[in-house]
């Protein structure tokens, strides 16, 4: 049997999550910064973020997959978990990645 439901603990960790978010719009605040931040650092190096405005997840694309590996296994060296996203077989575009956290500070986001 197969069944697309969510588990009652990812439910309920996920009702948990929203709680939070309300209850403490802080970390969503610090989470907005933190993107910004790092979409102003990519286009100062010339970085292409393509049309990221600044949230939770921002691409830095590429010209072709070599490039794209090359860049996500020079993150990995550095301590960055940026997984490329290559597409197969249909011609798209070349990217990695990059998720903020609240977490995250300039200093750290300076690294990338």
């Amino acid at each position: 049997m197969y069944s697309v439901g969510l588990s009652p603990v990812i439910s309920a960790a996920a009702e948990t999550a929203l709680q939070l978010m309300q209850q403490e719009t802080w970390r969503i605040e610090r989470l907005r910064q933190n993107a910004e931040l790092f979409v102003d650092l990519a286009h100062d190096v010339g970085l292409d973020t393509g049309p990221a405005i600044g949230r939770g997840v921002v691409p830095i694309l590429f010209s072709d997959s070599h490039e794209t590996l090359a860049a996500s296994s020079h993150l990995m060296e550095h301590g960055y978990y940026v997984p490329p996203i290559i597409q197969i077989g249909v011609p798209k575009d070349n990217r990695v990645c990059v998720f903020s956290s609240r977490l995250c500070t300039p200093r750290r986001r300076l690294g990338v």
